[in-house]
């Protein structure tokens, strides 16, 4: 259970980028053009979970998709990506961002005790707990678009990806390298 599928480790990098160079253009806020670096991967990754990809029968699932994710939703997720990073770099919210660190840290001026170690049986009771509700959310929201089968193999591949303590912080490193290379271009 706490193996990855191949399909989706193996040449992940190499699908990514091709559907990346063959993003269609959606139009941006305003009058600006611009390719969705956005929406290719969510395509990308949703066509992976999904099984959309393997199966020859899923082919017109696979399709709508990509079109409705690129072309409907594509300026929508990055308008939303752009108005909340304007937003998180307001100089009010960088303070209420330390504030709030400091209050976690150190509530009420004072070191924050160590907290009880987690039980082997709670840790497991928790992790069973997850799984049965990603189980259920994940058919329940995407049955009708993607199928009710293709939706609970796809709960249960997030699931079991999210196990994964090598590729969660590989996953954190890369979206923290993404965000540094946007934040300071001139370093990398």
């Amino acid at each position: 259970m706490d193996m990855l599928p191949q399909s989706l480790t193996a040449g992940w990098a190499k699908e990514s980028t091709k559907a990346s160079n063959s993003a269609i253009p959606v139009q941006g806020s305003g009058d600006e053009t611009a390719i969705s670096i956005f929406t290719a991967p969510i395509c990308d990754l949703f066509v992976e979970l999904f099984d959309l990809k393997e199966n020859k029968n899923n082919w017109l699932r696979r399709q709508a998709i990509v079109v409705i994710l690129q072309q409907l939703l594509g300026s929508t997720i990055e308008r939303k990506v752009r108005d909340t990073l304007r937003a998180s770099l307001q100089s009010d919210s960088i303070d209420k961002s330390i504030l709030g660190l400091q209050e976690m840290l150190f509530p009420d001026g004072e070191r924050r005790p160590p907290s009880e170690p987690r039980t082997e049986a709670g840790k497991h009771e928790t992790k069973i707990g997850a799984s049965k509700k990603l189980g259920m959310l994940i058919p329940d929201v995407a049955a009708n678009m993607i199928g009710r089968g293709n939706a609970r193999r796809g709960a249960r591949r997030v699931f079991s990806a999210l196990q994964d303590r090598r590729l969660n912080q590989q996953l954190i490193l890369g979206i923290l390298d993404e965000i540094f290379d946007v934040l300071f271009p001139a370093i990398g």
